[in-house]
């Protein structure tokens, strides 16, 4: 649009997998600490503080804005977590409530068998896998905190991950976030472009 200044923007990777959770019990996490006391302030000791800041990532990059939502939000203006796999079922389910939950949803096993062997070597048991989730952490977060935010999902997502994203919408909307739920009409990652677009122009 006119009158509408170029955004500065910055991609951050801690590898191939990776996500921003409390220092917990297991090696690999913490990197929210080091997010927050590391990165974020790097980037603004160089760039400068900005006017308006967003953040919005895919996938595992969805979860990671979601936590930074709630962990950060008063440092972001607007969030948008694309197809984030979320869960109200733990990774320590039995894998008979596992099978069970591939079949409702239509899961691909070998995507299943991925995210929750990822969950299992980041969380030691399932007390600490809901400290991170983020469909537990939604239920209790200051929505005054949380940042204005658009959130998407394929109806036909391979993770499995539709319900427990509209899970996710259903409480935040309830607690009064300001939230812009996006079905998408495809599989894992199907992203209307436009509409995150509009979303993210400022003072939108």
């Amino acid at each position: 649009e006119k009158n509408l200044r170029p955004a500065k923007v910055i991609t951050i990777s801690f590898g191939p997998v990776w996500f921003l959770t409390p220092k917990m019990t297991k090696e690999y996490t913490g990197l929210l600490d080091r997010f927050r006391d590391e990165v974020f302030p790097t980037i603004e000791k160089k760039l400068g503080v900005p006017q308006y800041r967003m953040v919005a990532g895919i996938s595992m990059g969805g979860i990671n804005t979601l936590i930074l939502s709630m962990y950060m939000g008063e440092m972001f203006q607007k969030a948008a977590s694309i197809c984030p796999p979320l869960y109200e079922m733990s990774p320590y389910a039995s894998l008979a409530e596992i099978w069970d939950f591939i079949k409702q949803t239509g899961a691909r096993p070998k995507s299943m068998i991925t995210v929750f062997g990822v969950a299992r070597v980041l969380f030691s048991n399932e007390e600490e896998w809901k400290k991170f989730n983020s469909i537990e952490l939604v239920k209790t977060v200051n929505p005054d905190k949380v940042p204005e935010l658009y959130v998407s999902s394929g109806l036909y997502d391979e993770f499995g991950s539709y319900e427990g994203v509209l899970k996710f919408v259903d409480i935040a909307k309830e607690r009064g976030i300001n939230i812009h739920w996006r079905p998408a009409w495809g599989d894992h990652c199907s992203i209307d472009i436009p509409s995150v677009a509009e979303f993210l122009i400022p003072n939108r």
